[in-house]
């Protein structure tokens, strides 16, 4: 004869647990669907309202971090440094002109992209010393380039704010132009890297090879920039060109003979004015190629700041926005 053993607590327990359960799963099922639709809407308005919050939080920050894009213009002066101007003269600059495109990451740091035009020229008889002056040569060149630069602020720049409207400031960058040295031979321009003045169209002779009127340069100047109310800027900037080549001027190494030049390279490579002519015998200096030819770009600008963040912005002292005002 068998006995019941007694139903335990632990049994009991269980067993009133699973019953609640499927209770609750009952009544979840029945009202389900207003459950996720409840969800969806809480869903939907979390979802918005994070991407309010991130939208502003942009917002702001692009207002902290960036006065958005600046366009603008710079007229000035160009000047060459090479071995027709070896002492950094100004006897002989030329007109320059720009169209910038700014991008300012921050208070402190922009980002820009420039277009320049500059005209570079130099005469030996516009110089001081005898080897120049008896050695005759001239050269001009128009200069079309494109540079990316960045820009360093010693201070703190923020348009409509009278705490901090001015500021110098430091540039460097890469750029790329074209040039092509010309000179004049009885009235006419003549192309002086298409001729080889120095036997580059026979380089199995003189060794020396056809140079390229595409180069590289290195950017590396200073400025000084002022906010004048709106969302106008002017300023000033004068930036050296590092460049690779030392054929700006179509001057480099050293005179060849006549044999390998062709009628007109022979005309224009030597218009020493000494008598008898000893300067320009083959293998006398002509250039020095040791150092390259660089330029330098200088003038005042004026911008305009474009597409400025419309967040709200905290005050920054009584006189803050006085000059936006005006």
């Amino acid at each position: 004869m068998t006995t019941k053993k007694p139903v335990s607590k632990h049994t009991l327990s269980t067993f009133f647990r699973l019953y609640q359960y499927k209770i609750v799963q009952k009544k979840i099922i029945a009202h389900f669907p207003k459950i996720v639709h409840e969800l969806n809407i809480i869903s939907m308005k979390s979802k918005m309202f994070k991407y309010t919050l991130l939208a502003a939080m942009l917002c702001c920050f692009a207002k902290v971090q960036s006065q958005s894009i600046e366009v603008g213009l710079m007229a000035g002066a160009a000047n060459y440094y090479g071995d027709l101007n070896a002492n950094f003269g100004f006897k002989q600059v030329g007109p320059s002109a720009s169209l910038m495109v700014k991008q300012n990451l921050n208070y402190y740091i922009s980002v820009k992209g420039t277009a320049s035009y500059g005209r570079l020229g130099a005469s030996d008889n516009q110089q001081s010393q005898v080897f120049e002056q008896t050695r005759n040569l001239s050269f001009q060149s128009n200069i079309f380039e494109l540079a990316a630069q960045v820009e360093l602020n010693f201070f703190r720049y923020e348009l409509q704010n009278l705490n901090h409207y001015f500021t110098p400031y430091l540039t460097t960058g890469a750029a790329v132009f074209r040039f092509n040295p010309k000179t004049e031979l009885n009235g006419e321009m003549i192309n002086l890297q298409s001729i080889g003045t120095e036997g580059q169209m026979n380089p199995d002779i003189s060794k020396n090879f056809p140079y390229k009127l595409n180069q590289f340069a290195i950017p590396m100047g200073m400025g000084f920039k002022y906010w004048i109310g709106g969302n106008w800027t002017i300023g000033g900037e004068i930036t050296y060109r590092k460049t690779f080549t030392d054929y700006i001027d179509d001057v480099s190494d050293a005179y060849v003979d006549d044999f390998i030049l062709g009628p007109v390279a022979q005309l224009v490579h030597d218009q020493s004015t000494e008598e008898p002519n000893t300067l320009g015998t083959s293998d006398k200096q002509r250039g020095n190629k040791i150092s390259t030819d660089d330029y330098l770009f200088g003038g005042v600008f004026i911008t305009r700041t474009f597409n400025r963040s419309k967040c709200p912005s905290a005050k920054k002292g009584k006189n803050a926005s006085l000059r936006g005002r005006r």
